[in-house]
């Protein structure tokens, strides 16, 4: 399996990592890293069969620690050796997106992305059917819906049309199915039919 690109708290995770430079036979261990300003995950990983390369698991106890949705910086590192003659090498530094997680926790959620609770705020708005809290929490730039005009609601709403229909195909994408995004052409001398 490949490095996770989405981690949701509370699911289990397992990778493989090789690197040539610092094979666990010639003494090296692997750290995984996980972290955000408000939360950090840190596993050592253990030695593969084959005694070259590294197995990471990332428990369903360990991700369920990770609460606040969002990117977190995910960093590998090699050591080596303890104390003042500890060696290090960071072999990989990416980002990993920290999903909300459905399961965990006892209180409801709203799982939509900013997007989609933006441009059900504005429809909302436009058709004078917006809760206060509607109005009042959402904000588009430095402004809330209540105080946009309808020209600029209408605006706004065309804007974040486009922007959910592209989460919506990136979903559907993910999931394997058709992201709707067909550009049709014709080839040839011939005729449509």
């Amino acid at each position: 399996m490949l490095r996770p690109s989405e981690i949701r708290p509370g699911d289990t995770y397992t990778y493989s990592v090789s690197n040539s430079d610092y094979p666990a036979s010639a003494g090296w261990t692997l750290k995984v890293t996980i972290n955000s300003a408000t939360c950090r995950l840190q596993v050592s990983a253990t030695t593969n069969s084959d005694g070259q390369s590294y197995d990471v698991t990332l428990s369903a106890a360990g991700t369920l620690g990770l609460t606040t949705a969002g990117a977190y910086a995910l960093v590998e590192a090699v050591e080596k050796g303890t104390g003042a003659a500890i060696e290090r090498h960071t072999i990989y530094q990416g980002t990993v997106s920290v999903l909300v997680s459905v399961t965990a926790g006892s209180t409801a959620i709203d799982a939509r992305t900013h997007a989609r609770i933006v441009l059900d705020a504005i429809e909302a708005a436009i058709e004078g059917r917006a809760t206060r809290g509607q109005l009042e929490s959402t904000v588009i730039g430095d402004r809330q819906v209540q105080y946009l005009a309808p020209t600029e609601l209408i605006k706004w709403r065309a804007f974040y049309k486009v922007e959910v229909a592209r989460e919506e195909a990136a979903g559907k994408i993910a999931q394997g199915l058709d992201g709707g995004n067909r550009i049709m052409i014709r080839m040839g001398t011939g005729s449509w039919r």
